[in-house]
Formats: C-alpha cells, sequence, structure tokens
C-alpha cells in the first residue's frame, strides 16, 4: 500500500511539473511574439508616417478649377449657337444641328457615290475625277465625325512668321452647313538688307496692314471642317522704308485655295492647303527681299495655309 501511494505521489507530481513546463514554454513564447510584433510596429511606423508625409507633400487635384473651365466653355458654345440662330434663324439652325449630329454614310456608300459623282465629269476624265472624288471622300470621313456644330472658329496662321514678319489671323463663320464666310487681317513689318548700285547694302524695311475676304464651301457637317474650297479678295496698305526715301503702296488681288480642316475634341480647329493669288500692286518697289515680294511685287504666285485655333 505504502508502495502504490508513493508511486502515485510521484506520477501526480510529474505530471504538475509537465504542466508546468509546458505552461511556462507556451508564456515564452507568447512574450517572444508580442516582442516580434512590437519591434515590427515600430519599424513600421517611420514608413507611415514618411507616406504620410510624401501624401501631404503631394498637389492635391483641383476639380473646381476645371470644373469652372468646362462651365465657361459650354457658356461661349451655347452663346454662340444663340448668335448663330438669331442670324440664319431657329429652323436653319436646327438642321445645322441634325446635320453634324446624324450618322454618317458607310465607306462603301461613300465610294460608290464618288464614283457616280467623277461619272458626271465626262468619259474622259473620269478616271481622274475618280480619283478626286475618292480622296474627297476619304478626307471627309476621317474628319467629319459625329457631334456638336461649331459655327465660329478664331485661327492663328503660324507660317507668316517664318521669314516674312507677317501676323496673319483667321475669324470664319459657317451659318448653314458647308457654307462659310472667313476674314483674315494681317500685319506686317519685315526688313531686309538690300544691295545699292554703288556697291554697298542697305536695310530696308516694309511695314503695314492688310486683309482678306473670303467664301469656304466645306464637304463637312460639324461646321469649318472637312475638304474645302473657295475664292477670297485681297487688299493692303503698306510702306516701304528705302534707301532713296519712304515709298508707299497698295495692293488688291484675288485667290483660290483648296485644302482640308478637322475639328478636335468640339474645339481644337487645324488645318491646312494650297492656293494660288494674283496681285495688283499700284506701284513696284526695287530690290524687294524674297519675303517682301509676297506683297510688294505683282503677279500670279503659289501659296500656302496653315492654321490652328478654337471653334465656338
Amino acid at each position: 500500500m505504502l508502495i502504490k501511494k508513493h508511486v502515485a505521489v510521484s506520477l501526480a507530481l510529474a505530471t504538475a511539473f509537465a504542466m508546468a513546463s509546458i505552461s511556462a514554454s507556451a508564456e515564452d513564447e507568447t512574450t517572444t511574439s508580442t516582442t516580434t510584433k512590437k519591434t515590427t510596429t515600430t519599424k513600421q511606423q517611420p514608413q507611415k508616417a514618411k507616406t504620410k508625409q510624401q501624401q501631404q507633400a503631394a498637389p492635391t487635384p483641383t476639380p473646381d478649377t476645371q470644373g469652372k473651365a468646362n462651365e465657361a466653355s459650354k457658356s461661349l458654345d451655347e452663346s454662340a449657337k444663340k448668335a448663330n440662330e438669331d442670324v440664319v434663324g431657329k429652323t436653319q439652325q436646327q438642321e445645322n444641328e441634325r446635320e453634324a449630329q446624324k450618322p454618317r454614310p458607310s465607306e462603301k456608300t461613300e465610294e460608290k457615290e464618288a464614283h457616280e459623282s467623277a461619272q458626271e465629269v465626262g468619259k474622259a476624265t473620269t478616271t481622274a475625277a475618280d480619283l478626286v472624288a475618292t480622296g474627297v471622300a476619304d478626307t471627309t470621313r476621317a474628319a467629319d465625325k459625329p457631334g456638336r456644330y461649331t459655327p465660329f472658329a478664331l485661327e492663328w496662321n503660324p507660317l507668316g512668321l517664318m521669314g516674312s514678319g507677317r501676323v496673319s489671323l483667321n475669324a470664319e463663320w459657317v451659318p448653314a452647313t458647308h457654307h462659310g464666310i472667313i476674314i483674315s487681317p494681317h500685319f506686317i513689318n519685315t526688313s531686309a538688307d538690300v544691295a545699292l548700285t554703288n556697291g554697298g547694302t542697305d536695310n530696308q524695311t516694309v511695314t503695314g496692314f492688310g486683309g482678306e475676304l473670303g467664301y469656304r464651301y466645306y464637304t463637312g457637317h460639324r461646321g469649318p471642317n472637312g475638304v474645302f474650297i473657295g475664292p477670297s479678295v485681297i487688299a493692303g496698305a503698306y510702306n516701304a522704308t528705302t534707301p532713296t526715301g519712304g515709298q508707299a503702296f497698295a495692293d488688291i488681288g484675288l485667290a483660290v485655295d483648296v485644302g482640308a480642316q478637322f475639328i478636335v475634341a468640339d474645339h481644337l480647329v487645324i488645318g491646312g492647303g494650297v492656293g494660288v493669288e494674283y496681285l495688283n500692286v499700284s506701284t513696284e518697289v526695287p530690290n524687294l527681299s524674297s519675303a517682301q515680294k509676297q506683297i510688294g511685287e505683282g503677279g500670279l504666285k503659289p501659296r500656302l495655309l496653315l492654321e490652328a485655333g478654337y471653334g465656338f
């Protein structure tokens, strides 16, 4: 009996000791895990603080500014629409809007119409006319996506500044689909060294104002867009400062242009083309530079067009 009791007590003590050891080990693991988490948290805190500082330093967007710009653009579009409607009438303005927003013909339909138009020119020139008509149809299709009608456009002509000292702008008004009126005022101030009879050189300056008034037919349906062709009247008054003194002269002439123009994102207007003009100059000015001859020399001459601006 005594031995059995002793064995039982020993087993109880061993079991208690084992349980105590397991409990202590668990506490150590818990302490180690807690310490590790605290260390990790401590290491991550500077990163979080740094991220927060970076977010505070980053520029914040200003939706109010963008919203005001959109409202201003929308207000200008509505004013332009109302102004055009006051001139052409509500019925014509509604027709303009319908033509601008209606679905465009398919590519096959346009090619068929272009071929039929070319055949009307005559059998002798059918091939050339077919190529031209197809090219016009392709350009119109690329430039004439459905959208809002844009009756007005203000544009800048950058080619004038390339060596000729000419600042030129366009103001376009397309009151009805396909039919546009264009006004192009310009200012010129160009100088160049000219050769004198005694073998020397002297500076010669030409300054003055001029402009053009023209008509354009556009193949597009959204205003000043698509392939265009049209005539214009040219006039200007200038003064040349020559080695022998000042000399005033005037220009009057005619021009015909052909080209293409696109309306991008409802407002950006980009176009270009070629043309030919005939000028009659009141007084011929001698020894002009090539740039000055564009306005100071009469006769028939080619010209290039490049324009970019804002439509509304």
